[in-house]
């Protein structure tokens, strides 16, 4: 006699078993080349060339960069950003004559060409001396929705003031991602960096801050912001420093928004900003930003 066992349960468990494991494989292979996908496509976002827009503002007597700013409701950073260059020569013509007693004396706790404050634009201003009163452009919303990717947390912006950095559509792109994180609320900081120091910006100016290495290479400037943990860096520049990077040196970064300016020098052993920020965006995730 033979016994044949039909138990339709056993059948539908063995089932759907099949059928759940074909649906993880499926979801499995699925996410796979969405991955391959995702990394294959450039994080690249285009934003035009805005010149600065400015107006004469003519210094009157007990003025300050901020007192200024908050008389012609601009953000201090806006008029520091946009007349550094001047404000740093107009420093060395009033202090350059001052004697060491005055410039470098301990006992002297004024900000007055005081070098000790590593602060060049302290109460420098005289009555009658001109400065760019920058018109805050309205916010760009490619700038404003990459900076709202961002993880929480404070902002660094982190900006090239070497001489190539001069031209009127770098220091309007500069103005441009200011006026944009402020529109975001997010809090930020503005750091600025040329080949031997990285400064932070203060509300009386420049505060010296230590680079990691030698020189305040780009790399050495984006190491040295990192040492305040911000949620996000955003690199400005028109040329990629030295290069090549050490990434043997390697550091848990932030999401960095990389943004390559036209004009700085590349020549056959420069490969430009791009080249260098596609590198830093690839290590540390973010997006690298480009103007033609």
């Amino acid at each position: 006699m033979t016994i044949i066992f039909n138990d339709r349960r056993s059948f539908g468990y063995r089932h759907k078993r099949q059928t759940a494991f074909a649906v993880l494989v499926l979801s499995f292979l699925t996410l796979i080349v969405f991955t391959i996908w995702h990394f294959s496509q450039e994080r690249t976002v285009k934003i035009g060339r805005i010149a600065l827009q400015s107006t004469e503002y003519v210094v009157k007597p007990g003025d300050f960069i901020n007192t200024i700013a908050e008389r012609q409701g601009a953000e201090r950073e806006l008029m520091i950003v946009a007349n550094r260059s001047r404000l740093l020569a107009q420093f060395e013509h009033v202090c350059g004559r001052k004697s060491d007693q005055i410039r470098n004396n301990p006992s002297r706790k004024g900000l007055f060409c005081n070098d000790r404050y590593n602060r060049a634009y302290a109460n420098t201003l005289l009555p009658g001396q001109t400065l760019d009163l920058p018109v805050a452009p309205v916010a760009d919303s490619t700038m404003v929705a990459e900076i709202r990717k961002l993880p929480n947390g404070m902002i660094t912006l982190l900006i090239d003031a070497s001489s190539s950095m001069s031209d009127p559509h770098d220091l309007g792109a500069v103005i441009n991602w200011i006026t944009s994180i402020y529109a975001t609320g997010r809090e930020y900081q503005v750091m600025m960096y040329s080949d031997s120091s990285v400064y932070q910006v203060t509300d009386f100016g420049d505060l010296f801050v230590s680079p990691s290495g030698q020189k305040a290479t780009t790399f050495e400037a984006i190491r040295t912001a990192n040492k305040d943990a911000p949620g996000g860096i955003i690199l400005v520049s028109d040329n990629e420093g030295e290069w090549p990077w050490f990434w043997d040196w390697r550091i848990s970064l932030p999401p960095v928004i990389a943004h390559c300016l036209p004009g700085g020098v590349q020549a056959d052993t420069n490969p430009g900003c791009r080249h260098a920020f596609e590198e830093i965006v690839d290590e540390a995730g973010g997006v690298l930003v480009v103007t033609d």
